[in-house]
């Protein structure tokens, strides 16, 4: 029997002499609330010592990620938290010493890396005279327990310092020496990658946009942005598609399958979408859990698959 399976039967024997000291046939002998004691001590000592990490983890077993209405994630560390990016714009930001830092204006999404580097906050979560806007790495945010709340481990005092810009005033984010600054000045890791090809633009901008066929023909339009939590990563985009047949759907596609011209007001589909494509579309009204463990790893072979067949000349 393996360690684990030895704790857990230990655990089980336990209980179950506690439950006999408790009949008729245990009050035969004497010091029955002695044994019940020691009984009581041991289990409660047995059952405080920590699992192994594999019997912790649920052995493999397939678990679904907690969404941050039902408590909050508890992700795998190979795995990662996904959420909506229109769940994210509107959120409130709190630190973790529970004051306001804000609410989430927009994201700036790096769509030739996909990766959404950074979350624009008004502060106080007003747009007011004289109100600044801070962005902040989107990878430092985390969820909560509530609806609609973010944490951000820093201090409020320090995000006030922290550069921002105005409202009325927009950084160019491909070529501003902003992006350098908020990086410098957060300790940022991995800095914002530039170039001749970087293209990042707002979410807002980019969900609902339209998206044509290399023909230029409508094929279809951004719905919205799954995004990683803890690293920015654009997991995929979701198009909605009016097929031939039925009302219209939803797509998963990577990002990466679409282009965003310079100037041009719609992104260009690579490739026409696949019948492999089209079996993981879904209703506007029934949205998968993106955090259920298989369902995640589903899609994640699904979408490199796709990235491996449009990189094909």
């Amino acid at each position: 029997m393996s360690g684990n399976g030895r704790l857990l039967h230990r655990r089980v024997v336990l209980a179950r002499c506690i439950a006999a000291a408790g009949t008729g046939r245990s009050r035969r002998f004497g010091g029955l609330a002695r044994m019940r004691a020691a009984l009581v001590l041991s289990l409660s000592v047995s059952l405080a010592a920590p699992l192994p990490a594999a019997a912790a983890q649920g052995g493999g077993m397939e678990r679904s990620g907690g969404s941050a209405s039902e408590g909050g994630p508890a992700m795998r560390a190979d795995l990662q938290y996904l959420t909506r990016a229109q769940t994210l714009l509107g959120s409130r930001v709190k630190n973790a010493a529970g004051e306001n830092l804000g609410k989430v204006e927009e994201l700036v999404v790096d769509t030739t890396h996909q990766v959404a580097h950074y979350a624009v906050l008004s502060f106080g979560g007003v747009l007011g005279l004289g109100d600044k806007l801070y962005a902040y790495p989107v990878r430092m945010l985390r969820p909560t327990s509530a609806v609609g709340e973010l944490t951000l481990d820093v201090e409020r005092e320090r995000l006030q310092q922290a550069p921002g810009f105005s409202p009325e005033r927009w950084p160019e984010w491909g070529t501003s020496a902003y992006l350098r600054n908020v990086d410098r000045y957060f300790g940022s890791a991995e800095a914002t990658q530039t170039g001749p090809t970087l293209r990042l633009l707002r979410a807002s901008e980019l969900m609902g946009s339209e998206v044509v066929d290399g023909e230029g023909k409508e094929a279809a339009k951004v719905a919205d942005l799954v995004v990683g939590l803890g690293n920015g990563r654009v997991a995929c985009a979701v198009l909605e598609v009016q097929p031939a047949e039925g009302g219209p759907v939803l797509v998963p596609v990577a990002l990466s399958s679409l282009v965003f011209p310079h100037g041009g007001k719609a992104a260009v589909l690579r490739a026409p979408l696949s019948d492999e494509a089209m079996r993981h579309a879904f209703a506007r009204d029934q949205w998968p859990n993106f955090n259920d463990e298989r369902y995640q790893r589903e899609l994640d072979r699904y979408l490199r698959d796709s990235e491996v067949k449009n990189a094909r000349p």
